[in-house]
């Protein structure tokens, strides 16, 4: 999710023809409680440099607001439609919840998965369909970035697992940020099953994967 972690400027240097902007990345996790992203503390160590080539020079602090307004924002609306399409189905799910104000807390369940188009797709529990068996499941590479900063946690997704085996159509349920919900979803895409029947036929069915990562000392 690098394209919305915030960053903390630390230097901007402006030319006739140039601005600069140097900062630091930032790490953002995800509070589960209050389904929302927040600060950890952790800065990265690698800086950021951003170089903005300008068709006129900038003569008013308006000029450079808006110059730098091009690069930045603070308004997620802006940026969800760039977003891979786990990241922007969740982020939309998630603005939709909150302007009805109906916010959950309690178990989770398929049903906040993501509605599907093709009505095929079985659910565990329906009549006759019994899971698909785990084959090949490997664990995650874990982000050097997230061990560094200690961040532990679990990321949640909706997937289907289809007549193959394979895990399709991932969509994120609960992210955990600094790069694991990534991490997951890259291992996650290798995993093989055997797959669901229904009344001994395989069929495709949705279900929830969880990828925890711990730190163990």
């Amino acid at each position: 999710m690098d394209s919305l972690r915030p960053v903390e400027v630390t230097k901007i240097d402006l030319s006739s023809d140039k601005l600069s902007i140097t900062g630091m990345r930032l790490i953002e996790v995800y509070d589960s409680p209050h389904h929302q992203f927040i600060l950890d503390g952790y800065k990265h160590a690698a800086k950021v440099k951003i170089e903005i080539e300008l068709r006129a020079p900038l003569n008013t602090l308006q000029d450079a607001i808006a110059t730098i307004g091009q690069v930045f924002t603070s308004n997620l609306d802006d940026l969800v439609p760039s977003l891979p399409d786990y990241w922007r189905t969740y982020l939309q799910r998630q603005q939709k919840t909150t302007s009805a104000e109906t916010v959950s807390s309690g178990p989770r369940s398929n049903a906040n998965a993501p509605a599907q188009k093709d009505a095929q797709v079985a659910r565990v529990g329906d009549k006759g369909v019994k899971p698909p068996k785990a084959l090949f499941t490997p664990e995650p590479k874990y982000p050097l970035l997230a061990r560094a900063a200690s961040i532990q946690g679990a990321c949640i997704f909706s997937a289907t697992i289809g007549v193959d085996g394979a895990v399709h159509d991932l969509h994120l349920l609960q992210p955990r940020g600094a790069g694991l919900d990534e991490a997951a979803l890259s291992v996650m895409r290798t995993w093989k099953f055997k797959p669901a029947t229904q009344n001994g036929q395989p069929v495709p069915v949705r279900l929830s994967l969880e990828v925890s990562f711990n730190l163990y000392k």
